[in-house]
């Protein structure tokens, strides 16, 4: 264990950024039309939600645990958290490359499907976030 702390502790301290994180997004989301506001919300989101995640790995060794599961039949739940939250992280990559080629303007935000691709990006994200928020509840600690 590398923060020494209960377990039950680390759980709720979790879970308590897990939601904190969910309702940044949402202001985030309000706040698309305004880039000066969104882009640091969103990768304030970004950097708290890794954060969070390498805290858990580092005490849970998550990783591992997942690995172990994905291999293993039953505990469809954790299987289902472990997914959505692969996907999570993969629509935060998503959203940084063509959020940045929006904000940087010119021929870049103007690539075929840019803007789509990061809306449409954004839908799977927030109901794949949704999703890892409620599963991390029926996980356990």
């Amino acid at each position: 264990m590398v923060i020494d702390m209960e377990p039950e502790t680390l759980t709720l301290l979790s879970r308590i950024f897990n939601g904190l994180i969910l309702g940044a997004v949402a202001v985030g989301l309000w706040q698309r039309r305004r880039p000066r506001r969104h882009v640091p919300i969103m990768i304030a989101c970004f950097a708290v939600d890794l954060a969070n995640v390498l805290v858990v790995e580092l005490n849970r060794a998550a990783v591992e645990k997942a690995f172990k599961t994905v291999a293993q039949t039953g505990d469809w739940i954790l299987k289902f958290h472990i997914l959505v939250s692969v996907v999570c992280l993969a629509c935060y990559a998503v959203a940084l490359v063509t959020g940045l080629r929006l904000l940087k303007g010119g021929a870049a935000s103007r690539l075929p499907g840019t803007r789509g691709l990061h809306k449409k990006n954004a839908a799977v994200f927030l109901i794949c976030r949704v999703l890892n928020f409620i599963t991390s509840f029926k996980i356990g600690g």
